[in-house]
């Protein structure tokens, strides 16, 4: 291999590693599960955005024998005395909207009070992003914004934090949070948010 070619490949590798680093400084605030619950069975799970990662996640805590309850447009109304925590999982779906006869504004506004009721009754609220970079963005990045107030914890793929932007959500509202490798990988933290 001629020079060039090997001073090419250096400056890459270089630039990649430092690439690396970067995210892993994010990644470093960042814990792999909580020390101890912050949150208390009977759980209710909602989604905000109406997309199906709500009940990704709701499966995932009858997998662990967690009591909970799954409600797509679950209102402040509803919160009650049978529920001790809320989970709620950012994930907008203009399809899902669309289903539910719903507008994004609609949803925000029911999300919002759903989390300022919960927030008020002394409720625990976990807020998740199950999806990745991809899904980030615009409206789920609105929603995450205005409701990350409320939380005492927030679960994320790793994926979801290339640009550190759920990372600078976390720092700006003081707020434990974990960076799953993947979607399996969602579980450990959340267990960790009860037991």
């Amino acid at each position: 291999m001629s020079a060039r070619l090997w001073l090419f490949l250096l400056l890459m590798m270089m630039f990649i590693l430092n690439g690396c680093q970067e995210n892993r400084a994010w990644e470093a605030e960042a814990i792999p599960n909580l020390p101890r619950p912050v949150a208390r069975e009977r759980v209710l799970v909602t989604g905000a955005g109406q997309s199906t990662d709500a009940m990704i996640i709701a499966a995932m805590l009858e997998k662990m024998a967690i009591s909970y309850e799954y409600q797509t447009r679950v209102t402040a109304e509803d919160l009650s005395d049978r529920f001790q925590s809320l989970v709620v999982v950012v994930g907008v779906s203009p399809h899902g909207l669309r289903a539910g006869g719903m507008d994004f504004n609609v949803e925000t506004n029911r999300v919002v009070d759903l989390v300022e009721t919960a927030f008020q009754l002394n409720m625990p609220v976990v807020l998740v992003h199950a999806a990745g970079y991809q899904r980030r963005g615009g409206r789920d990045d609105l929603l995450l914004e205005v409701l990350a107030p409320y939380a005492r914890y927030l679960i994320a793929l790793g994926s979801a934090n290339r640009d550190g932007y759920i990372s600078q959500i976390a720092r700006t509202y003081v707020l434990p949070y974990t960076l799953a490798r993947d979607l399996s990988s969602l579980q450990e933290p959340l267990y960790s948010a009860f037991r």
